[in-house]
């Protein structure tokens, strides 16, 4: 895991290293412009995450339900407490 945000960047690539196969990376939380539920706009945190994976190692699918499973606990951090 790589913590750009701390810098203060919205987009950026991690890199894994060896031996690692993958590398998330999470970016700063800034305000941006949302259209929500009722088709209003306004103004929501966001936070820009990616993740950069070998192939060799690991399947889309696979890495792709990992994002949407972090996305789910950063979204909700009970979960977490609770192991929900």
């Amino acid at each position: 895991m790589t913590n750009n945000g701390i810098f203060g960047t919205m987009f950026g690539t991690p890199i894994p290293s060896i031996p690692h196969a993958a590398a998330l990376g999470l970016n700063a939380i800034k305000k941006r412009a949302t259209v929500m539920e009722d088709d209003s706009i306004a103004a929501r945190p966001i936070m820009i995450t990616a993740m950069t994976y070998d192939h060799r190692v690991l399947d889309g699918q696979d890495a792709g339900l990992f994002m949407m499973e972090i996305k789910k606990l950063i979204e909700n951090p009970a979960r977490i407490m609770l192991d929900l």
